[in-house]
């Protein structure tokens, strides 16, 4: 764990570019994956900077790779809008790859997400995970990260549905194909932004918040840009890592945000 979490600090920091970029591309997801597992407080550290690498060098595989522990943080903090919006993004990432593996990390997390408002499809969602991961996968690393979190899930949906319902769920899921699979995963992006967004607004440095609130406002980079007093290459970078933090693809899922955290 050291080694690759040195690896992916001298990464990025400034400067710190010299060591071979497909190298620290590997390290940075198994970095946060490792520190997730053992409960490291570093773990969401490491996924953000993974994040960020990849946008700077635009490794979408490494972005996707990065989203699965960062996604299971937010579930473990509440978060679940988050949650499901960093999973839907790696799952669009990994299918421009034909990466089906890594897709049941996101269809089990957003069966967590699901399984307080609609516990019968949480269980499906978990129940068609199975059969990805069984079809698809031999990362145990991944599988590690998530057997905790799944096991309780599991145990709490079998007390709200029964043993019959929950196993009827989950059989139904197993066999699901794997396009169907993400079809019902991908419902979760329907949902609106309504639960709490404290956490994923204490991700965001203060000049961050600072951005996103004015997008909200409905201003353009350039205008944020005069406002501030920054240049708008700043602000455009601001913007990228405000949506890469928050697992959001567009300035109106932002001003959604805002909004949720203003009204709440």
């Amino acid at each position: 764990m050291s080694g690759l979490s040195s690896l992916a600090e001298r990464a990025v920091e400034p400067g710190g570019g010299r060591a071979d970029d497909g190298v620290v591309a590997d390290c940075m997801p198994l970095s946060a994956l490792y520190a997730l597992i053992l409960e490291d407080d570093e773990a969401e550290q490491y996924a953000i900077r993974g994040l960020e690498f990849a946008d700077r060098h635009g490794a979408h595989l490494v972005k996707a790779l990065a989203l699965g522990p960062l996604g299971i943080l937010r579930w473990h903090q509440g978060d679940i809008v988050a949650a499901e919006s960093f999973m839907l993004t790696a799952i669009e990432l990994y299918e421009a790859f034909d990466y089906p593996g890594m897709v049941a990390v996101c269809i089990e997390v957003i069966g967590c997400c699901a399984a307080e408002d609609e516990p019968e499809r949480a269980a499906t969602l978990l129940g068609a995970a199975r059969t990805v991961w069984h079809r698809h996968s031999q990362m145990k690393l991944a599988q590690a990260a998530l057997s905790t979190v799944t096991s309780t899930i599991e145990n709490r949906l079998r007390g709200v549905l029964g043993d019959e319902t929950f196993e009827s769920a989950v059989a139904r899921g197993r066999a699901l194909p794997l396009d169907d699979a993400v079809r019902l995963a991908r419902r979760a992006g329907a949902a609106p932004v309504t639960r709490s967004t404290a956490s994923s607004r204490s991700v965001l440095t203060r000049r961050e918040n600072q951005v996103a609130a004015l997008v909200a406002e409905g201003l353009t980079n350039r205008e944020i840009a005069t406002k501030l007093t920054i240049s708008p290459r700043t602000v455009d970078a601001h913007v990228d890592h405000i949506l890469t933090k928050l697992g959001f693809r567009s300035r109106t899922q932002i001003a959604r945000w805002v909004s949720a955290g203003v009204d709440g």
